[in-house]
């Protein structure tokens, strides 16, 4: 046949299928269009148009029937070759359209007067791009495997489906009335990928089981561990082996331009770590030995050394949607364009021709905005557009418009690849077919590469793409056409069941399930009885005519190359070379215009936050006001010190405040400088800049009032000199504390590095300890401190100013011990170098900051290890493959609930007025025992707001309408008691384990009358945990992003787990498969079936179910946009009563093998009638009525739901099991309760080594023991400080999880509020004995004895608990951590300036004099001074003319003699006789009573309080 007379023609045995990869299913030659390229013989020896083997063994001469498993047993032969496969159908169907959207595009370019040349008029290519070349002569072997497919009904449309297509391609048309009039401005850029032998691993250590704690993670536990080895003489300890997992396992593929792969795999297979690769994200290294292989585009790899980016020829849309909530769907894609166009235009016109047509058409298409315009109105978006995008905190669009919004995001990247990680999450089956058909023909227009993974493809979604890439524990088991893949395994022998989707089919098959559809024919049994292995399957394809073929031509020459490849002649022959210079550049803008954009969109997102604005400014107030007022007009050289200290001190904690936000907008910026928006410099730059109207508003309002009602230099000079200095060293703290959130993991490893900074920066600045006494091991602390250098510019600029005589000055500078190496008082030029030096530290913070932004990506730790995860899953397959165990199954009775509800209407109130927007019309329906019911519907229908109003879960908006269970009319507390309710994206404390976080559902809500025994409790919930598979990870930690766990689908099924474990009547369910792939997804519901075959009632909001899924369902209640109910009632046997309701309302009647649920959501908004009014007009409503008028008429007494009491157990246990639930989660949590133990000693330790070399002095001087007495201050205040801002984070996390469990009954706000209390205590307790032990062994500041250091301790004790207890009620007052923040930067301010040092008692007079009294600083720093000092008699010498001077009466004494006076005279002299021993009883009681207000207020605002976003 070749003409050789070596060559021969292998016969393919039974079963063995051809390679239809030359022929397409329509009985044409689709080589060009599945494969690209042109017909060249690609098996040495074989003819040049002769059909090659998929396997290289011998077989028959026709590719076998695929046959599909029937649940009676039967099978169906249902061949794709013969036409009769849905898949088949549906690829035939998809090019029937293109070709006539083709004609439509045709006659719409021409009746557009657009110029088409004769090669365009001969050629079937048009402007789509999308080519189908004439029928080729077919010989002998390719006829056999074509059939007669080319005659089969489908390849032409009916009259019916192209005026359907007239309708469905209006976006395309637009789209190409776009194309076709600006197509001078658009440049095509093909780029071939090559992957040849690609292997990726991650290395990995076997990991223990036990769980981290705060002993565990302690340096003590590691100090025990290497006695225990010296003991045993183990020493040193052997390293944990690393191993590695394989991801990726030699991969090799070509992906051509203008195709659409489509990426499948169960998780774990390797999906996005193929895309990742694909786009960057993962390289090979000579560094990193576990990535091995080669990537090429168009002939170059990232390693090349060349002046090629070539990751900006590539888009990436991410599984997370990370967008700034406050910007809108416009403003999202507005800052996406212009980052990646240059100066934000449409045309550049150093690439595209510079004619003056093509500027009249940039000039339109600038001015129309028209990429922004034209993508929001393709995915939909037109109508919210000015809509915030919104988080889980601030409302803003639906899930599925969220989702659309990240593709738009990326799509304004002009990019030639184009890569999607599972971008249908949170989309129904219709959205996804439109966008994957919106980007199919995008791609064929631009001949993109677009690499997409799915997770439950509907097969009209599959049909649109050209082949299918099939992971399997990071294997290619398949990579081809899509028409061939059913024909492909068919050979293999495996069979579908004949409802299940082919993509549903092909991703079991990727795992180890995928045995049980290995049903080969008597033939191929008789060879291969047993199913393949994955390891089998990839080796399979491998050895197959596909495997090979790709192997083939990734060695072939490009037939596209950049065009700097020119020296390389040799290489690419007769390639093309494309003008790449648009990719020699990283960023498409200059830096100062991606400052300028960054800066722009930062100051939109400041201005839109309404909340922190007015927080803000309401604190400048207040605190301005308060500290100015006490020190009003004052002369007090002391009283002015404490003015500038405190004005210091507020300026950093507003860093520290605003610091730990840049933690969650991290991902956001990750995401848009991975994809090359912009530069590090320029992001945190123009974030900087964009800070800067915050802190000119803070500098003004604050420092104004402090400074004229204080009453300092009057003059202009020296008021703008004091500004300048607060707003630089505002700036400064702001930066500096902003470096740690770059590179920090939590918020609170950025709280705790802030505090600590602080602290060194208070206590070196000058005011705590004055400048000349600081030791000279500290020295070089306070020459770098930032705060010295600006506390000591403020100081200068009062006391060297006009107001002050130069000798007067002099002298108070030479007293607070601001004075040079030989003693001079500074002057006033160090104030110049103080802004050098500050403006200088902010240059170097910034550096920093883009530097660590630019090289450091930061990501939660790993989940538990593979091995570990290995092991649970082979637990897993042995556990069902065992016999059940009747002796583990636990009955607990339950009253079954038929729910109905009638007339249901839901209103809220409007984001930007207060209109009323009705979000449910009139919805009636019934969920009945024993029955799952669908609620779907498009996005936007209500599906989830009405499951929500009906579970009573709405905390706003106007509710009208009835429901009813069993007939009765709903009770709120017994409904709560007996159903439960599945979150979307449910919320578990990541610290417990699997069975804890269960058991805790199942004790609080088992009913103690029907589960007597805690025995009994936990079997129950061991059964549960069984029935959903999850008994092997029982004991593994539910984990969270940032410290790794369970994978999103097992948190699904614990979710679901939590709420059995109480053993509900009726479960709501939100969403339970989204984020799935098929095979979880089936798993989940099948679960849900086993139990609603239980009696139990299931109500459940579903997305794009497949066939198998969906018809596991009994009922349907579907919703259109707008919230209106289309149809109610059951869906039959195979759903035949769903179809023929709807068939016989005109819809158009569904095909064989067609998805029911996919083709009703298809069917409602393309069709011209209104499904609403005739379903309330039909005899299927009617019906319903009939059946909700006789449900509440007279129903039985005995199905009555009712209890007695508002939860299941008493009030002891509830307490019981809430204490020890947050004792666990303390103890597990050492990132914030060991941290702040560690640092407490730190701090004590500082602070005690100050006085290190000057311990248990016998004589004292003034400015000692004031220095003692600072040091006792910033001890309270600092480690305040760390435990208020700390606490915030954590008891945010705890509020949130209580919110779940009170809407379930499980809990009120009295067991978390004490249970909060126990758990805090005894670390309080522990981090204060710490604290005291080390500062008082290390300070010697005061006499020895067990009294004052009990005290001592009591009062510090005190000031812990306060600060937490506050900080826990603050978080619980109000919504968000920025603004508990801001209450606490209040309430950290009062305490440090009403304490008593900063301004003393005696000072405090007059109208502000009450603050004095209401700060609970001021009780603790007296108790503390108190228990140290009253009843010292050690002597102080006094400084002459000073106020301990005058109170001895010194001068009286002869000059030259010394004047003493006690310790205990000197603390009556320095607090004005406000301190005193007789007070300490009245310290305690108000203490005592501080501690009570901040418990109430705890208890008050989880009871009163909801801040769920519903």
């Amino acid at each position: 046949m070749s003409g050789k007379k070596d060559a021969k023609v292998t016969v393919a045995a039974p079963g063995d299928a051809l390679d239809t990869s030359g022929i397409g299913l329509d009985g044409n030659s689709d080589y060009d269009s599945d494969r690209g390229g042109t017909p060249t013989p690609r098996v040495p020896g074989g003819p040049k148009r002769l059909r090659a083997l998929y396997r290289g063994r011998a077989g028959a001469a026709a590719p076998p029937d695929i046959r599909r498993n029937n649940s009676d047993g039967s099978v169906d032969n249902v061949g794709a070759s013969h036409g009769k496969s849905r898949l088949s159908r549906l690829v035939r169907r998809r090019r029937a359209s293109q070709r006539y959207v083709n004609k439509l595009l045709k006659k719409e370019r021409e009746s557009a007067h657009s110029f088409v040349t004769e090669d365009h008029k001969e050629s079937e290519e048009d402007v789509t791009g999308i080519d189908f070349p004439k029928p080729a002569p077919m010989d002998k072997a390719e006829r056999i495997v074509s059939g007669a497919s080319s005659i089969i009904s489908g390849d032409e449309l009916t009259e019916e489906e192209k005026e359907q297509l007239k309708q469905t391609s209006k976006g395309l048309l637009l789209m190409n009335q776009t194309q076709s009039k600006y197509a001078s401005l658009f440049s095509e850029f093909p780029i071939e990928i090559r992957m040849c032998n690609f292997t990726f691993s991650v290395p990995y250590t076997e990991t223990s089981n036990k769980l981290k704690t705060v002993y565990n993670s302690s340096f003590v536990y590691q100090a025990v561990k290497i006695f225990k080895r010296l003991r045993e003489g183990n020493f040193p300890e052997k390293k944990e082996e690393v191993k590695y997992k394989i991801v990726l396992d030699n991969v090799s593929l070509r992906l051509r331009p203008g195709k659409m792969y489509l990426v499948l795999g169960p998780p774990g297979s390797g999906k996005s770590s193929l895309l990742k690769v694909i786009a960057g994200r993962i390289r090979p290294s000579g560094k990193n030995d576990n990535v091995t292989g080669d990537v090429t585009f168009n002939g170059k790899s990232f390693e090349d050394q060349t002046d090629i980016h070539i990751e900006n020829a590539i888009a990436l849309i991410d599984q997370l949607d990370r967008h700034a909530p406050r910007y809108t769907v416009e403003d999202t894609f507005n800052f996406a364009f212009r980052c990646k166009r240059r100066y934000g235009h449409h045309a550049d016109f150093r690439f595209t021709p510079d004619t003056p047509e093509n500027r009249e058409l940039a000039k339109a298409a600038d001015e129309a905005n028209l990429t922004v315009d034209v993508i929001i109105k393709a995915l939909g978006l037109d109508h919210v557009r000015g809509t915030f995008v919104g988080n889980e905190e601030i409302r803003g669009v639906s899930g599925g418009q969220r989702r659309r919004v990240t593709i738009g995001e990326m799509l304004m990247n002009p990019a030639p690849i184009l890569c999607g990680d599972e971008i249908s999450n949170g989309l129904d089956a219709t959205s996804t077919y439109d966008i994957m058909n919106i980007l199919m023909h995008v791609g064929k227009i631009r001949k993109k590469v677009q690499i997409i993974s799915l997770l439950q493809p509907s097969p009209e979604t599959v049909a649109l793409f050209d082949e299918v890439i099939l992971l399997g524990e990071g294997k290619i088991l398949y990579a081809g056409p899509i028409s061939q893949v059913e024909d492909y395994f068919a050979a293999l022998g495996y069979a579908a069941p004949v409802h299940m989707d082919v993509g549903d089919f092909l991703q079991i098959i990727a795992t180890p399930d995928g045995a049980k559809y290995y049903d080969p024919s008597p033939d191929m049994a008789a060879r291969r009885s047993m199913p393949y292995t994955l390891d089998e399957l990839a080796s399979e394809f491998q050895n197959s005519h596909l495997g090979k073929n790709i192997m083939f031509e990734i060695k072939e020459a490009h037939q596209q190359v950049w065009g700097s490849a020119h020296g390389d002649v040799s290489k690419f022959d007769d390639a093309e070379y494309l003008d790449d210079r648009r990719y020699k550049e990283k960023y498409a803008n200059y830096v100062l215009w991606s400052t300028w954009l960054n800066f722009r969109r930062q100051i939109t997102l400041w201005r839109r936050d309404k909340r922190v604005l007015i927080a803000n400014a309401v604190k400048n107030l207040i605190m301005g006001v308060s500290v100015g007022g006490v020190f009003f007009q004052t002369d007090d050289v002391v009283s002015i010190l404490g003015v500038l200290f405190q004005g210091m001190l507020f300026v950093m904690l507003s860093g520290m405040v605003s610091a730990p936000t840049f933690v969650d907008e991290r991902l956001i910026y990750y995401k848009q400088s991975d994809s090359n928006f912009f530069g590090a410099f320029s992001f945190v730059i123009a974030k900087a800049l964009s800070k800067l109207p915050q802190t000119a508003m803070d500098c003004i309002n604050f420092g104004t009032i402090l400074y004229y009602m204080v009453g300092l230099a009057p003059q202009p000079s020296y008021f703008f000199t004091f500004m300048g200095v607060i707003f630089v060293f505002n700036i400064l703290m702001t930066e500096l504390l902003f470096v740690f959130s770059t590179f920090a993991v939590t918020k609170s490893a950025v709280q705790v590095s802030s505090a600590c900074l602080v602290f060194f920066f208070m206590l070196f600045c000058g005011f705590i300890i004055a400048p000349n006494t600081i030791p000279n091991y500290y020295t070089w602390i306070y020459w770098y401190n930032p705060l010295s250098w600006a506390y000591r510019s403020l100081i200068l600029n009062e006391f060297t100013s006009s107001k002050y005589s130069q000798q007067d000055g002099d002298a108070i500078l030479t007293f607070l011990g601001f004075v040079n190496s030989q003693g001079e008082p500074f002057n006033r030029e160090w104030i110049l170098w103080g802004f050098i030096f500050m403006l200088s530290h902010i240059v170097l913070s910034l550096t920093i900051s883009g530097l660590l932004l630019h090289y450091v990506r930061v990501h939660g730790e790993a989940s538990p290890s593979f091995e570990a995860v290995e092991k649970a899953e082979q637990e897993l397959k042995l556990q069902s493959e065992g016999a059940s165990d009747d002796s583990t199954q636990v009955n607990i009775p339950f009253k079954p609930i038929t729910l109905s509800f009638e007339d249901i209407s839901y209103d809220v109130k409007t984001s930007t007025g207060d209109e009323d927007l009705r979000l449910l019309h009139d919805i009636s329906g019934c969920f009945r025992a024993g029955r799952m019911c669908a609620l779907m519907g498009e996005s936007g229908a209500g599906k989830t707001t009405l499951m929500d109003v009906i579970a009573l879960r709405k905390n706003s908006g106007s509710v009208k309408g009835n429901v009813y269970v069993n007939g009765f009319p709903r009770d709120a507390k017994s409904f709560r008691r007996c159903s439960g309710y599945v979150e979307q994206f449910d919320i578990q404390s990541p610290q417990l384990t699997v069975r804890e976080t269960v058991l805790f559902s199942g004790r609080l809500r088992l009913d103690a009358d029907k589960v007597k025994s805690d025995k009994q409790k936990k079997k129950y919930c061991d059964m549960v945990l069984k029935i959903l598979e999850l008994a092997p990870l029982a004991d593994s930690l539910v984990g969270s992003s940032e410290s790794g766990g369970l994978s999103f689908e097992q948190k699904k099924r614990l979710s679901i787990a939590v709420e059995l474990a109480a053993s509900p009547s009726i479960l709501f369910l939100d969403e339970p498969t989204t984020g799935l792939d098929s095979r979880s997804a089936s798993l989940v519901v099948k679960i849900l079936r086993k139990v609603a075959d239980q009696g139990r009632t299931i109500c459940a909001t579903i997305h794009q179910p497949s066939s198998a899924v969906f018809a596991m369902f009994d009922d349907l209640l579907l919703l259109k946009s707008g919230g209106y109910s289309v149809y109610h009632g059951p869906l039959g046997s195979q759903c035949k009563t769903l179809v023929k309701y709807f068939e016989g309302h005109g819809a158009t009647p569904i095909e064989a093998g067609d998805n029911p649920s996919n083709w009703m959501l298809r069917e409602i908004p393309k069709s011209e009638k209104d499904f609403a009014a005739l379903y309330h007009g039909s005899q299927e409503y009617a019906k319903l009525r009939r059946q909700l008028e006789a449900a509440r008429t007279n129903p039985p007494k005995e199905l009555e739901i009712w209890y007695k009491a508002d939860f299941a157990v008493p009030s002891s246990e509830r307490q019981r099991l809430m204490n020890k639930r947050l004792q666990t989660v303390y103890w597990r949590s050492p990132t914030y309760n060991l941290s702040r133990l560690l640092v407490c000693v730190v701090i004590a330790f500082i602070l005690g080594s100050v006085f290190i070399t000057e311990r248990q002095l016998t004589t004292l001087t003034e400015s000692q023991i004031r220095a003692y007495f600072s040091v006792t201050f910033l001890s309270f205040i600092i480690v305040g400080i760390l435990c208020i801002i700390s606490v915030l984070p954590v008891m945010l996390a705890i509020r949130d999880v209580f919110y779940k469990q009170r809407a379930a009954g499980m809990v009120d706000n009295t067991a978390l509020g004490w249970a909060l209390g126990t758990a805090e205590k005894w670390f309080m307790i522990l981090a204060s004995s710490l604290f005291c032990l080390v500062y008082l062994s290390t300070s010697g500041t005061f006499p020895a004895s067990v009294r004052r250091a009990i005290s001592f301790w009591g009062f510090f004790t005190f000031n812990l608990a306060i600060y937490s207890y506050f900080g826990q009620a603050f978080m619980c007052l109000v919504p968000a951590m920025a603004t508990a923040q801001i209450l606490c930067s209040v309430f950290i301010g009062l305490n440090n300036f009403f304490s008593g040092l900063i301004v003393r008692p005696q000072y405090m007079v007059g109208l502000f004099a009450f603050t004095y009294w209401i700060t609970p600083g001021h009780y603790v720093y007296e108790g503390l001074i108190i228990s140290q000092y009253w009843g010292d008699e050690r002597p102080v010498l006094a400084v002459q003319n000073s106020d301990f001077w005058n109170f001895l009466g010194c001068d009286d004494l002869e000059e030259g003699e010394d004047c003493y006076g006690t310790v205990t005279q000197y603390l009556w002299v320095f607090f004005g006789g406000k301190f005193n021993k007789d007070n300490e009883l009245q310290d305690i009681l108000v203490l005592a009573l501080f501690l009570v207000i901040a418990r109430v207020s705890t208890f008050f605002a989880l009871r009163a309080f909801n801040y769920t976003n519903t």
